[in-house]
């Protein structure tokens, strides 16, 4: 949220602000995939400004921890506090929420690169 104002200065967390606001491209679809993910466990009334963060579906979402960060928020989170994968993959069921493989950088650089050349056609078709 580096575009919305210092770190120093009362900022705070709004899960509509805009992709503009994040310093990397990525953390939007991060947040939005959280908000999205603890809404379905919790329910739509979920409000994910003033409940905690919730480590299980941060390390479900990011298929557990790597090189001994979290997906999203590592440094707000105690990592004491936070369960292992082979714990959480214990614990689950059918019904619950699915530990996806976190995707490398080098996927999400191929995939940023595919939005390109369509965003040239529609620039040059518009300006022809």
């Amino acid at each position: 949220m580096s575009h919305m104002g210092r770190a120093s200065s009362s900022v705070s967390f709004d899960p509509a602000a805009p992709p503009q606001v994040y310093s990397d491209p990525n953390v939007y679809t991060k947040v939005q995939e959280y908000t999205s993910t603890v809404r379905q466990i919790y329910g739509e009334d979920y409000n994910v400004r003033t409940e905690p963060i919730d480590a299980e579906a941060i390390m479900r979402l990011g298929g557990g921890k790597k090189h001994g960060r979290l997906w999203i928020a590592d440094g707000a989170i105690d990592s004491t506090t936070v369960p292992s994968l082979d714990a959480i993959r214990a614990r689950s069921t059918s019904s619950s929420q699915p530990i996806r493989p976190r995707p490398s950088p080098a996927l999400q650089q191929v995939q940023a690169l595919q939005v390109i050349p369509a965003l040239l056609v529609v620039r040059r078709y518009l300006h022809t």
